[in-house]
């Protein structure tokens, strides 16, 4: 699994200020991290502008410019990447070298995280939000509610229908017009929503208590779309991710009150 990581994420790796350790989270995580080649200038303007601002020492300053030599993150050529950033620039009216962000994570089908409130409030609203959280959201999701709802229907259509073939033989269950639906429809989702359906199905047990990060990190890699064995386990637990999903949506509206 990917993501693409911005300045104001990248910024907190080295200077200790608010969400500092959601920043170092992810860069001591097992993703593979990603940004456009503009990341170091912007780092290097971030690190001027607290210079100015007397929040750190020009040694501070230099030593994060320094460590840009060895990050951990791939660096895509911002020149592959303007056209399609203009476009969504020009929908949003957003300026482009933020844009820049979510078209790598568009491109690599991957998300992008941010600590920029003001970004992810000008997408809300927009298809392109669902590619982009927040550094501090606990609760997210790749998935939308409607495209949840419909797979948890497709799931419970597919159980119910297993159920009357049961004590047949297996391959009459993965020719069944219910279990084709349900793996058209997974082919159809990328890696991070097939990771997150099936943290649903984690958070729906309770094997995980409360703690939904934890339950994505587990499931990574557990639903090979052209598998049909992972496909029969997650009809299985149908019951589960309904569950789960109705846990989520209370825990993100207690969290979303604290704030």
């Amino acid at each position: 699994m990917s993501l693409v990581v911005d300045a104001s994420v990248v910024i907190k790796w080295f200077v200790d200020e608010p969400l500092h350790e959601n920043a170092r989270q992810i860069l001591t995580s097992r993703e593979e991290l990603h940004a456009p080649d503009l990341l170091i200038s912007e780092i290097g303007n971030i690190a001027w502008k607290k210079i100015m601002r007397g929040e750190i020492e020009g040694t501070h300053a230099q030593s994060i410019v320094s460590s840009l030599h060895d990050l951990p993150i791939t660096l895509h050529p911002s020149v592959e990447l303007i056209d399609r950033a203009l476009q969504i620039a020009s929908a949003i009216k957003h300026p482009v070298y933020d844009c820049l962000y979510l078209v790598c994570a568009e491109t690599l089908g991957s998300r992008l995280v941010t600590a920029d409130e003001k970004f992810k409030r000008v997408l809300a609203g927009s298809t392109l939000s669902i590619i982009c959280r927040n550094l501090g959201d606990r609760y997210d999701i790749t998935l939308s509610a409607e495209t949840i709802e419909s797979l948890i229907a497709l799931l419970k259509r597919a159980k119910s229908t297993w159920e009357k073939l049961e004590g047949s033989d297996v391959a009459l269950h993965l020719d069944t017009p219910a279990f084709i639906r349900i793996k058209n429809a997974i082919q159809e989702l990328s890696e991070a929503e097939r990771t997150d359906l099936v943290a649903l199905g984690s958070l729906g047990t309770g094997s995980v208590g409360r703690d939904w990060p934890l339950a994505q990190r587990n499931a990574r890699g557990d639903l090979l779309p052209d598998n049909a064995n992972d496909l029969i386990d997650l009809i299985s637990q149908s019951t589960q991710i309904e569950a789960g999903w109705q846990k989520f949506q209370e825990l993100a509206k207690a969290e979303s009150k604290k704030k």
